[in-house]
């Protein structure tokens, strides 16, 4: 085993020794959202995150997963993260090893990676499984070609899924280390799983709604949202999607996404006419849901408009009269969504991850899981 680790380590050393003449710029350290970091000093960075992951795998025995994204940050980043076997975030014992391994000289990996071996226990003689994505950032591809280089040194089998989202991804790591329970782990069996889900908690009789109208941040999330929208939106759901910051024009996460929407609290550039769609939520909830009934008296939404299918204009919808206005905004790996809108006086109104959680928690508390999907006040 010694010998072996002995050879990859040796590649790696005189692969770092031609590609990357220059010391690391600064230290680097592995928190939540993984290393990230301006993309041109990520070389080496991502190099070694596929020693890293080569090593996980093989402490798990299972398949490790690694996307190259830095989420919302400008077009001129890069990062990149490692996925557990679950789909969860690295375990944090080996956020440390991750930084110490990413920062270790050229000469030093070998006892770094021994160290790590001993600390838990990982037989480097198992065999690694190792599959990635990347965002659609110009420099993720020179970076994937780092990390399949890496990967190749390590031994490790490994599997290139291209551009994907973040979410989706980690939905392929726990597909794969599941043999399939979890899904079918393609793109095809990820929108089919969503698509399924939000059938069963769509409302038994069709009702026509307003678009909902979806910055995409011009990143990967508007791409694979096309690519889903033909799952969901099945002649039952009354659901009507629209896209803006495609990634047609504009730059990623430039002046657009979840990040921008809910720093300024402000909508993203690209909507055109924002004040002509507006919220009226001030009308009497009887005008609002057809069923009051379902409503939670204690929690009275800030926006029916935000909530569901059966949520309708008492005079009719698109009409311009004030519930024409439902927005979302991703971020630039997708794994980050907000909902706004305008109210009736045109202040600019947030609904984010904990607002969404709270609606939740609240028709949950009055209804058990198993019917939500009888719900006509309440979005799934």
């Amino acid at each position: 085993v010694r010998t072996k680790m002995d050879v990859a380590v040796k590649g790696l050393q005189e692969f770092e020794a031609v590609s990357f003449k220059e010391s690391p710029p600064k230290t680097f350290s592995y928190g939540t959202a993984g290393f990230r970091e301006k993309s041109c000093l990520l070389d080496r960075v991502v190099f070694r995150a596929g020693v890293l992951a080569a090593l996980r795998s093989k402490s798990t025995r299972a398949t490790i997963g690694v996307v190259i994204t830095a989420s919302h940050n400008p077009e001129e980043d890069n990062g990149v993260k490692v996925v557990e076997p679950m789909g969860e975030m690295l375990a944090l014992q080996w956020e440390g090893f991750a930084s110490r391994l990413v920062n270790c000289r050229p000469e030093e990996l070998l006892s770094v990676m021994e160290e790590i071996a001993e600390a838990t226990g990982c037989d480097l003689s198992y065999p690694a499984s190792v599959v990635f994505a990347r965002d659609t950032r110009q420099s993720g591809l020179r970076l994937a070609e780092l990390l399949i280089k890496s990967l190749d040194l390590m031994k490790a089998k490994h599997r290139d899924y291209g551009i994907l989202t973040t979410p989706q991804l980690h939905y392929m790591v726990r597909c794969l280390n599941t043999g399939g329970a979890f899904g079918e782990p393609s793109e095809e069996g990820y929108y089919s799983k969503l698509a399924a889900a939000f059938k069963k908690l769509l409302p038994k009789q069709r009702v026509e709604q307003v678009p909902l109208k979806v910055d995409g941040a011009n990143g990967v999330g508007a791409l694979k949202l096309k690519e889903l929208m033909p799952y969901i939106l099945c002649s039952d759901s009354g659901l009507h999607l629209e896209i803006f910051n495609d990634g047609t024009k504009g730059l990623l996460n430039d002046k657009c996404g979840a990040d921008h929407v809910k720093v300024n609290q402000a909508p993203p550039s690209g909507i055109h006419n924002m004040d002509d769609h507006t919220c009226n939520y001030n009308r009497p909830l009887q005008d609002q849901c057809h069923q009051t009934s379902d409503l939670d008296p204690d929690l009275k939404p800030a926006c029916p408009q935000q909530h569901h299918h059966k949520c309708v204009s008492a005079s009719g919808s698109g009409n311009g009269n004030g519930n024409n206005g439902r927005f979302a905004s991703m971020d630039g790996d997708a794994d980050r969504l907000v909902y706004f809108y305008l109210d009736k006086g045109k202040q600019f109104r947030l609904l984010d991850g904990d607002k969404i959680a709270s609606l939740v928690c609240g028709r949950a508390r009055h209804r058990p899981y198993h019917t939500l999907h009888t719900c006509s006040a309440y979005p799934p």
